[in-house]
């Protein structure tokens, strides 16, 4: 605590009892332990000033209070869609740069989402700035015009536009946040731009023992709403899985889901897998949501060098049971995956060390309904606590306000806070 000394300076109790009681949890680190002296009483003044400036930015949608403008930049349309759900849900403007640009959808791969007046007189003044958004090589063009309409800007992965657009983007807060692609390669690209105050929001835990972290503001963890998916039956006895170019992008999965299935009925989710047995192709959400209730089982099998997957989370959270196949299929895995750490083996999921176990326990599951049901309704339960919608709003809730704060003057870093 506070080490005082009589000090001909009245009010420096006066500010460090406010600081305590408004911003303690926050803030108190910043003058714990100072002396009472006039310099320390300067430091105290200063710091009361940039709180105030903290409350009146932090503008969450609660209790009546505004709206934080966003805008965000995408590269995948799934985290995208479920992304800007969540963030509109809390009562902020998403102003998005990605698949739902101008209120479209290129891919199609969810439904479309409201495109209001807001977003149309922000995107009239996106083309009236001299910005441009193109989804082939030209890329994102933005003005710091455009850019100062906002509170924060979110870059969900991209790298490129970060480092092209940094001048424009840097007269407002800057958030990266990371999606579990380049884990290692682009904690050392990105470390010139945290030095410039970059800000950075995980989507893992495991991020931490990436080499070269560079620590975070915050976690949120990919979402979806429970109340989406759900309703599991299990009627068809098949095993079910989904991954985009299935061969090319996974090799060494592809050959043990190809053992762990040999004779089995599959059903196999996804482009560029056309040539491959149970093949669906570019299925529509609602197929999609369909077959994860019918499917007896699910195969997780792609994605397994990294935390987890929009793949993962979705089957887990519907309730078919998950069976997944262990990172150590895929040779030097990093070891970076959560699944041991979100899976009871046994109780809410399986993990398959190889293709021998794995095809032991889709026997056993397509064999016994009963036993699915039990392990996918536990898998459900387990995936709505960590990736619902409760705990996902709660983390964006807690994350947004270090986000939008603007970044403490130089002369409050001197003790490396």
């Amino acid at each position: 605590m506070l080490r005082s000394r009589a000090s001909s300076w009245p009010y420096h109790n006066l500010l460090v009892h406010f600081l305590q009681a408004r911003y303690f949890v926050e803030l108190w680190p910043n003058v714990a332990g100072l002396e009472n002296t006039p310099q320390n009483y300067l430091r105290i003044k200063v710091l009361l000033y940039e709180v105030i400036g903290l409350g009146i930015r932090r503008r969450l949608p609660t209790g009546g209070s505004q709206a934080i403008r966003i805008l965000y930049i995408s590269v995948h349309a799934i985290l995208e869609y479920d992304d800007l759900r969540m963030l509109r849900a809390l009562g902020n403007i998403v102003f998005p740069l990605g698949e739902y640009f101008a209120g479209g959808r290129a891919q199609g791969f969810r439904p479309a989402l409201s495109w209001g007046a807001t977003e149309a007189e922000l995107l009239a003044r996106f083309e009236a700035t001299g910005c441009r958004y193109d989804r082939g090589p030209a890329g994102i063009r933005l003005s710091t015009k455009f850019v100062e309409q906002f509170d924060l800007t979110i870059v969900m992965h991209d790298p490129e536009t970060l480092m092209r657009q940094w001048a424009a983007l840097a007269v407002r807060p800057v958030v990266w946040r990371t999606i579990g692609q380049d884990m290692v390669g682009l904690e050392a690209r990105m470390a010139p731009l945290r030095a410039r105050g970059l800000r950075i929001l995980r989507y893992a835990e495991a991020e931490r023992g990436v080499p070269g972290h560079l620590g975070s503001e915050g976690l949120v963890r990919f979402h979806k709403d429970e109340a989406e998916f759900g309703g599991w039956t299990g009627a068809l006895p098949q095993v079910l899985t989904f991954a985009n170019r299935f061969v090319q992008r996974y090799p060494h999965e592809y050959a043990v889901f190809r053992e762990a299935t040999a004779g089995l009925p599959v059903a196999v989710g996804g482009i560029g897998n056309e040539d491959l047995p149970g093949a669906l192709g570019v299925i529509e959400h609602d197929h999609q949501k369909k077959l994860l209730r019918d499917s007896r089982v699910y195969l997780y099998c792609s994605g397994l060098s990294i935390p987890y997957t929009l793949n993962f989370i979705e089957a887990w959270i519907s309730g078919i049971p998950v069976v997944a196949l262990a990172e150590a299929v895929v040779p030097h895995a990093p070891g970076y995956s959560e699944l041991p750490a979100l899976i009871r083996h046994g109780e809410n999921g399986f993990i398959a060390k190889d293709a021998a176990e794995a095809r032991g326990l889709l026997d056993a599951l397509l064999a016994d309904i009963g036993l699915a049901a039990r392990i996918g309704a536990a898998g459900r339960a387990e995936a709505t606590r960590i990736f619902g919608t409760a705990t996902v709003a709660a983390q964006w809730r807690s994350a947004l306000p270090r986000l939008v704060a603007r970044a403490r003057p130089w002369w409050l870093k001197w003790r490396g806070r």
